[in-house]
């Protein structure tokens, strides 16, 4: 894939109740700097819980971040790749990779009250320049999105679409699991796509 930049978002819900804290992630993040848990190097955290519908918690690394994201009122982990990027042909596999690891580590936290779906996953791209929210977009990138995502969720019928076209937000498409009850755990899915990331 040619694109750089990419964004990966696996979507959260509580494990019990009706309410995830952005605020019980801050000190895990920063237990993770702390102890090198990522195979990257994280320099610091930042909250924006004043932001409505936008980032709640920033995770902020050299290569790249992982955001508590509640974009248009939904939350969940969103993994942005900004450099040190790999080679063409392993950019999208090494971001959902490392995407669901996290996701792995976090739902496997007894402070935090969150667990990640597999059934819909949002693949975007941050850079309008070079990947503007168009049909042509979606068109030159359907077909790897449709190979990797048919490859890594093998079995499993798919719907891969353009969320929608308007220029001011970022080129997004959303992979859903037609049958949601049969998307594979967080883990299952992390071995399928290489385990933890290098």
């Amino acid at each position: 894939m040619n694109a750089e930049k990419i964004q990966i978002k696996l979507f959260a819900k509580p494990k019990t109740g009706t309410a995830i804290h952005p605020s019980a992630f801050v000190p895990v993040f920063h237990e993770w700097i702390r102890n090198t848990v990522l195979p990257e190097l994280m320099i610091d955290v930042a909250t924006y819980e004043h932001v409505a519908r936008g980032p709640s918690v920033l995770f902020v690394g050299h290569g790249s971040d992982y955001v508590i994201d509640e974009h248009k009122g939904v939350p969940g982990l969103l993994y942005n790749q900004k450099r040190a990027i790999p080679g063409a042909t392993e950019r999208l596999s090494d971001a959902v990779r490392r995407a669901l690891y996290a996701a792995s580590l976090l739902q496997k936290d007894d402070s935090l009250n969150v667990t990640f779906r597999t059934d819909e996953i949002l693949f975007r791209i941050n850079d309008r320049l070079s990947a503007p929210n168009t049909a042509a977009t979606f068109a030159a990138l359907r077909s790897e999105l449709e190979t990797y995502f048919g490859s890594l969720l093998t079995g499993l019928t798919l719907t891969i679409d353009h969320v929608d076209a308007d220029p001011r937000e970022l080129f997004t498409v959303r992979i859903r699991v037609t049958e949601a009850e049969k998307a594979p755990s967080v883990d299952a899915l992390l071995e399928r796509a290489g385990g933890r990331p290098i």
